[in-house]
């Protein structure tokens, strides 16, 4: 049988893992692709995200990819 709840088990787990690479794998997924999205924070992320942004058929991915990604700019041009 198949939970109500199976897509919060899913983000919650998401949220848990520190480490993003392990992540890219699922990013298909909207409920780790939004997590993963919000972890990306170095500028070698710019490039994941831009394709994220691209290619994710997810709106929620898609918006939070655009979220980090406006973040991460901004970050990099203050330390330029």
């Amino acid at each position: 049988m198949r939970s109500n709840r199976h897509f919060f088990v899913r983000q919650e787990a998401a949220k848990r893992i520190r480490e993003a690479e392990r992540l890219k794998a699922f990013a298909g997924d909207r409920h780790i692709g939004q997590i993963l999205a919000r972890q990306m924070r170095r500028d070698t992320d710019v490039d994941y995200l831009e394709r994220l942004l691209r290619e994710s058929r997810h709106l929620e991915v898609r918006n939070a990819a655009a979220a980090q990604l406006g973040l991460l700019r901004k970050a990099l041009r203050r330390k330029a």
